[in-house]
């Protein structure tokens, strides 16, 4: 989308300390729907899952595909849902162009 933000220094500042993810996020960007419904706390916690290959409330079949994009380097789709709201996160792309983005379901 083209109404996306840029992470905050907050945001940066609580991901560093991650374990090693399982595949590159590349550019992290955010719409302004997940942006204003989520804490930088809930979206660190939702990046360290999905870099770790935990992908939330997927259902099974998304999650093998997911499981198999680590390495194909295709789409990889996760979810999280956070008091009745869901959050995806979403990373799609090749090498260097590769963007991973948090947003709403009804943004996609």
């Amino acid at each position: 989308p083209s109404d996306v933000h840029r992470f905050d220094r907050c945001f940066l500042v609580y991901i560093r300390f991650m374990p090693t993810p399982k595949f590159t996020a590349g550019t992290l960007v955010a719409t302004p729907g997940a942006n204003s419904t989520f804490s930088p706390e809930q979206m660190g916690a939702s990046f360290q899952r999905h870099l770790s290959g935990d992908w939330g409330d997927t259902p099974k079949e998304d999650a093998k595909m997911n499981d198999r994009a680590v390495t194909s380097g295709d789409r990889i789709m996760s979810s999280y849902p956070f008091d009745g709201e869901k959050l995806w996160i979403i990373t799609e792309g090749e090498a260097e162009h590769r963007v991973t983005t948090f947003l709403l379901p009804e943004e996609y």
